[in-house]
């Protein structure tokens, strides 16, 4: 009977922060989309009371269009992550080359912002993995957007792919602002942001949580290393 009378705790618990999680997920979820919505119909009531010359217009217009597509790159995370997690959408995994696939994906970046940071890859040919293409660039993608956001000016970034008896690892490598034990306990939940001196655009905090996502959907796993001021390194490691 006390069995029983535990078991039931146990599920009640989780229960429980099932559904503070889902509660801090949808206040999280309305918080960031109402800044850019806000920006909008703000932007709108000034083009209709202020502007009296097409270059004001223009200006309106492209704020009104930074902001809308911030608001749908952030529903687009949010739906990416929602389908991970229900398995709605099917994401077939084939093995295939990763040594060429992860070295086309680092090819084809680009950073809005570069601030003469420096890529660099240590690729071996003939790497090989089960992946699914589509959702393993978004890896490397944010992991990547990631490293030039926190990456010190004229620094470098470090891509390497490796095997062992384990499997196969990417690793992005900056040497950056790096973060402290408080912040790299919190970097995969969804919409954490740490301190915005890490970074002028510090986005919705949706990334990693996607990358987080993916990659246990490959089986897989994905860890940090960083210090304050020595930068970060993110390790994904993948089954053989």
């Amino acid at each position: 009977m006390m069995a029983l009378a535990n078991t039931f705790d146990s599920m009640f618990d989780r229960l429980e922060k099932s559904f503070d999680s889902e509660r801090q997920f949808t206040s999280d979820a309305s918080h960031e989309l109402r800044t850019p919505i806000t920006v909008i119909h703000a932007q709108c009531e000034r083009s209709r009371r202020k502007d009296a010359s097409r270059e004001d217009f223009i200006e309106s217009i492209n704020i009104i269009d930074e902001q809308s597509k911030r608001m749908s790159a952030l529903v687009n995370q949010l739906l990416s992550i929602t389908r991970l997690q229900q398995g709605t959408d099917r994401y077939p995994l084939s093995r295939s080359e990763l040594s060429r696939f992860v070295r086309t994906c680092c090819e084809e970046f680009v950073c809005d912002e570069p601030r003469g940071i420096s890529l660099e890859l240590n690729i071996p040919e003939g790497i090989e993995a089960r992946f699914n293409p589509t959702l393993m660039s978004s890896v490397i993608h944010n992991l990547l957007q990631n490293a030039y956001k926190y990456g010190r000016d004229d620094g470098h970034i470090l891509v390497c792919l490796g095997e062992d008896d384990g499997g196969c690892y990417i690793s992005v490598a900056d040497d950056g602002i790096g973060m402290d034990e408080a912040t790299m306990d919190n970097i995969w939940n969804r919409f954490y942001q740490a301190d915005n001196s890490r970074g002028e655009n510090c986005g919705a905090g949706l990334g990693l949580a996607l990358v987080k996502e993916i990659v246990a959907l490959h089986g897989g796993e994905v860890s940090v290393v960083s210090a304050v001021g020595e930068g970060s390194t993110f390790t994904v490691t993948l089954p053989r």
